[in-house]
This record gives structure tokens, C-alpha cells and sequence, in this order.
């Protein structure tokens, strides 16, 4: 709506990565200060409530495991081209 009111594009980008990867961040997390409260648990809990994104429109699906140059190449390159 924001977007339609200032007559501008919106884009959604959805980072997701293997649940591996997820399991071994917060491992990492207890292990050194972090702000996040993070755990399986939480994570459980979002993943069983997360709702699928129903328009498609501007929308990219980033892989948070990949190196964050290559996902901002892409990120980059998607939006020039919408």
C-alpha cells in the first residue's frame, strides 16, 4: 500500500537457508554474545505459522547459506530488470 501511495515499486525478497545451516547459527550464537533469543524451538514455532507468499509479483527467494556477494549480485540483478 505504501508503494501505491508514493507510486513506487515494492519488493519482496525472502531469505531462507537449509535447516542445517539454521541449527549450526544458533549453536554458533551460544557460544559468543548475540542479541538473539533465537532457538530450535522459536524456530519451529515460526516455521510451522510461516505463511506462503501468495504474489509472486517482485518477489526472490535468496539462499542465506550462499556467499552474500554472489546473493546481493542477484538481489542487484533482479531488481534492475523488474
Amino acid at each position: 500500500q505504501i508503494a501505491q501511495k508514493y507510486n513506487a515499486q515494492s519488493f519482496t525478497i525472502n531469505c531462507v537457508c537449509p535447516e542445517k545451516v539454521v541449527m549450526q547459527r544458533m549453536r554458533m550464537r551460544t557460544k559468543e554474545f548475540s542479541l538473539s533469543d533465537a532457538t530450535p524451538e522459536i524456530y519451529y514455532r515460526i516455521k510451522e505459522n510461516l505463511e506462503k507468499v501468495k504474489d509472486k509479483k517482485n518477489y526472490i527467494e535468496i539462499d542465506t547459506s550462499k556467499p552474500i556477494k554472489k546473493n546481493l549480485d542477484r538481489i542487484t540483478r533482479f531488481i534492475k530488470h523488474a
